[in-house]
């Protein structure tokens, strides 16, 4: 998947999303967006103790890689 196509699926979401979401939109193991995570490579935030992203911050940082 190109990096046009991933934007807009993350541009088309209005809510905040879990790695679960994300890693299907990438079209990576889950394991991968956690480690993404550790390494500081991917934005996010914690609701309670869910690891979120915002899908808005996630189409301009693919837009960016």
């Amino acid at each position: 998947m190109n990096n046009s196509t991933v934007h807009q699926k993350f541009s088309d979401l209005d809510h905040a999303i879990n790695a679960d979401a994300v890693a299907s939109i990438l079209g990576i193991p889950r394991r991968s967006v956690y480690h993404f995570v550790r390494q500081g490579k991917t934005p996010h935030f914690h609701i309670g103790g869910c690891l979120m992203f915002d899908p808005g911050i996630l189409a301009d940082w693919c837009a960016g890689q």
